[in-house]
């Protein structure tokens, strides 16, 4: 079971362990509720490095990228990241990620789970184009977050007056003399080749303000130890995968296995603004997507809220209209604590998919009510 360059730093702190997407991670340290509203109030630190990051350069980049993704890559100026998909022939979703676009390069960010079948993927399709390389760049990049209202505070900490602050799915690339001396280990080289030595973006999975770091693992380790040692005065916490859950859930942000399969498309889980219908050129799964489009889906993703107390509705559990006929299954369920309810996510018959509507869930042969609301079901007030 692979193991993260933080496990040992994780077991000191008195981690919960869980597999996950074949990783060896923390579950929770205080405890998942805990540690979800500390991030909403403060900032939670994030070990990321299970994910995996891939790097795209040489002739005609961008245009095998924009080949295999529906994000419109030529057109994005450097230092933006787009949230995008790796689609199948049918429009099912081979994985969602974030692309990184560079002057001279893309990277991709995939889940966990998927990390050597997208890259196969992804390598499949080169023959189409020649002059672009791919390499997994996992090994080399390390990959933390900051999220909460206070990461750019710990954003300074460490990296002092070079850090600015980012809009939104942006980054910035550091260069090792940028970085402050003292956040690298001794022996720690720049990134070789094409891997960039020091990357932050402006993004995240729990609905919060914060950063995702990209670095070279000495240098994370380095950030990691620095950041935890003045933990009480930065109000700086690590955060295992049960709160990352929970905070993406309230967010309303897919999970990969989840809400997304090679059997659903953008358009069916309510993504058609990234589905890339706009786009003049063509990219795979681009002909499924539009028919689709002009066919109509015949399930829809929608927000559930449980209207009474009971038990969470969880992955699996059948959705029913009000005669008891099914009509859809619960793809996610979790109690939201800062919400104190709970909410789930499901693909519903559209007929069923209107904000207001009343059905019932079953969960161990006994019905509960729930509503469909409006997503996302928290969003942070500023």
């Amino acid at each position: 079971m692979p193991k993260t360059i933080f496990f040992e730093r994780h077991e000191t702190a008195g981690a919960t362990m869980t597999d996950f997407g074949e990783w060896h991670m923390p579950l929770y340290y205080s405890g998942i509720i805990d540690e979800h509203l500390y991030t909403r109030a403060k900032a939670g630190l994030f070990d990321l490095c299970h994910m995996g990051r891939i790097g795209i350069w040489g002739k005609e980049w961008q245009a095998f990228l924009d080949y295999v993704l529906p994000a419109n890559i030529t057109a994005a100026e450097p230092g933006r990241v787009l949230y995008s998909f790796l689609l199948n022939p049918k429009g099912g979703v081979i994985d969602d990620v974030t692309a990184y676009v560079a002057e001279d390069y893309g990277m991709l960010v995939v889940n966990a789970a998927n990390r050597e079948k997208d890259l196969q993927w992804i390598r499949d399709q080169l023959p189409r184009f020649p002059g672009v390389t791919v390499e997994d760049w996992s090994d080399a990049l390390a990959m933390l977050a900051v999220q909460g209202p206070n990461s750019d505070n710990v954003m300074k900490h460490f990296l002092g007056r070079t850090f600015s602050s980012l809009q939104y799915y942006t980054f910035r690339e550091l260069d090792s003399a940028s970085v402050p001396a003292g956040m690298m280990r001794t022996g720690s080289p720049p990134g070789a080749g094409r891997v960039p030595f020091f990357l932050y973006s402006a993004t995240g999975y729990t609905g919060e303000h914060g950063y995702e770091i990209y670095c070279e693992p000495n240098t994370a380790l380095s950030l990691w130890d620095t950041v935890l040692a003045h933990a009480e005065e930065l109000e700086v916490r690590p955060i295992g995968l049960g709160a990352r859950d929970s905070l993406r859930l309230e967010a309303a942000m897919p999970l990969y296995g989840h809400e997304l399969t090679e059997e659903t498309t953008p358009l069916e889980a309510g993504l058609t603004r990234f589905a890339g219908l706009e786009k003049q050129t063509e990219f795979i799964g681009k002909a499924a997507l539009l028919k689709q489009q002009t066919e109509g889906v015949r399930r829809t993703l929608v927000g559930l809220e449980m209207k009474d107390k009971g038990p969470v509705p969880r992955h699996g559990y059948v959705v029913k209209n009000a005669s008891g006929e099914n009509i859809g299954t619960v793809t996610s369920g979790v109690y939201a604590p800062s919400l104190k309810k709970n909410i789930a996510f499901a693909y519903v018959h559209p007929d069923f998919s209107r904000v207001g509507t009343e059905v019932k869930i079953e969960i161990r042969n006994r019905l509960f009510p729930a509503q469909v609301v409006k997503r996302p079901f928290y969003r942070r007030s500023s």
